[in-house]
């Protein structure tokens, strides 16, 4: 009896129908915080990807910075060396001037005594004294000519110069060609450190142009630098005026941090400060000012007995401060500074030229107003865009919640500027993170994304292009490209 009044009893008993409702609400709990963990890990896979984007942008973008400020103190002292070599050059031809002159006056000395020293003893006497005057005032020209030379050496200031300009090229073109490379490795140390499978820099280094850019994708972009053609001439012919006008207001700023006056550059204000110009400090130091009217003279007063020819003869009167070195400093510094500046090679010597380069569509006119440059000036030349892909951190039990196994994507832009001024002579190059205008056009960004990015040769960045290209222009896009 007792046990069919206990059967009875949980029967009746309905305290076991809470367990299933228990069970259905511990597995809706457990649900909820897979979610949440799968968001939470979401969110920080996203943030960890944007801040990854950001950083190498910003890296690019600092980097390219520093090579800029680089080639900028190159550029000052490339410019200081191509005045001391145009300097050089002139002293060295002009010695030679003197040298050749020198030789043909004395041939002509001893011409005319030949000729005209015949007759009475008494009579040659006098006239071979006559001409011995002369003589001895060439050879007395002569030997300071030679003691010049030996006393400044323009010769090896020629080498010297030429030594270093073409140090500074190299190291100017090793900065151009390499960079890409260069800003990839750094690229890649930062996205190993921020977890980020693979970059990709927008523009990319072009192959086969003047950088050691080989198309792999984990490069960084060219530097926003051009040389050959117009950009050569403009280039040279802002080097020239840089060594004439040094810093121009704020333009060229680092002539000012070295010494030079407003307006005044390394060939202007190189001197003493009672004679500034170069040409007259070295016309008036090594003695040419005094040498040349010397000579002048000599051949001016003997030329009633000697009957000079020109030359030796000079054809306009030499003074201290206009003379034949003045002249030939001219128009060896306007041969220098023209369009035929790479023809130069005059009694066996050659000028060393500095190999220059340009910003990218910087006006060439602002060689000669600085300011055009800020005007005309695209600025996204000097930007650059990164993509970076970093796979999706670990998530709670992905089959069921649907996760997808693609990269998280993100993208920033970041640009090299320079406050001061816009040119190379101006060591102020810095870099900032600014809205991916870049992605405006995000058409031409999606093309050129690789299809399988270095590493593992995985399609990292295949559904953003797949997004990218799926609308038939950038509108779809430009609704989330909020930058």
């Amino acid at each position: 009896m007792n046990l069919r009044r206990e059967l009875a009893r949980l029967h009746e008993s309905r305290d076991a129908a809470l367990a299933p409702i228990f069970g259905f609400v511990l597995l809706f709990f457990a649900w909820g915080i897979g979610a949440v963990i799968n968001t939470g890990e979401v969110a920080y896979d996203k943030v960890r990807t944007q801040n990854a984007a950001d950083i190498l942008a910003l890296a690019h973008a600092d980097q390219m910075a520093r090579d800029l400020n680089v080639m900028a103190l190159n550029n000052i002292a490339l410019t200081q060396m191509f005045v001391v070599g145009t300097v050089s050059l002139t002293m060295q031809l002009e010695l030679i001037d003197i040298g050749v002159r020198v030789a043909m006056a004395e041939f002509q000395i001893a011409r005319s005594a030949a000729q005209k020293c015949k007759g009475p003893p008494p009579y040659v006497a006098f006239c071979l004294f006559i001409h011995s005057i002369p003589m001895i005032q060439v050879l007395k020209v002569g030997a300071d000519a030679l003691a010049i030379q030996t006393r400044y050496r323009p010769d090896a200031g020629l080498a010297t110069a030429g030594r270093l300009i073409g140090a500074f090229n190299r190291m100017n073109d090793y900065i151009v060609e390499s960079f890409p490379r260069r800003a990839g490795q750094l690229l890649r140390m930062l996205a190993d450190a921020n977890r980020v499978d693979a970059f990709f820099v927008y523009p990319a280094c072009l192959p086969g142009g003047s950088s050691e850019c080989r198309g792999r994708g984990d490069e960084g972009g060219d530097l926003p630098l051009e040389r050959g053609g117009l950009a050569s001439g403009a280039a040279h012919m802002e080097m020239c005026v840089a060594a004439e006008r040094g810093s121009d207001g704020r333009n060229r700023h680092d002539f000012m941090l070295r010494g030079f006056p407003i307006g005044k550059g390394p060939y202007t204000a190189g001197g003493a400060a009672n004679r500034p110009h170069l040409r007259d400090h070295v016309n008036h130091t090594a003695g040419f000012a005094s040498l040349l009217p010397f000579f002048d003279s000599v051949m001016r007063n003997s030329d009633w007995l000697i009957r000079y020819s020109t030359p030796p003869k000079y054809a306009s009167r030499q003074s201290a401060n206009d003379n034949h070195f003045t002249d030939l400093m001219d128009g060896v510094w306007s041969m220098a500074c023209g369009p035929a500046s790479g023809l130069i090679s005059m009694a066996g010597l050659s000028l060393p030229l500095p190999r220059t380069y340009w910003i990218k569509d910087r006006s060439p006119a602002s060689v000669m107003a600085p300011d055009v440059g800020f005007l005309a000036m695209d600025y996204e030349k000097l930007a650059r865009l990164v993509v970076v892909a970093r796979q999706r951190g670990g998530r709670f039990n992905p089959e069921n919640f649907e996760e997808r196994e693609d990269a998280y994507n993100a993208y920033a832009q970041a640009l090299s500027f320079n406050p001061q001024a816009l040119d190379l002579y101006t060591s102020r190059w810095t870099a900032r993170l600014v809205p991916a205008s870049l992605m405006d056009r995000a058409q031409e960004v999606a093309k050129a994304l690789p299809g399988r990015a270095y590493p593992a040769g995985r399609n990292w960045f295949g559904v953003m292009k797949d997004t990218i290209q799926a609308g038939p222009d950038n509108r779809e896009w430009s609704r989330v490209n909020l930058h």
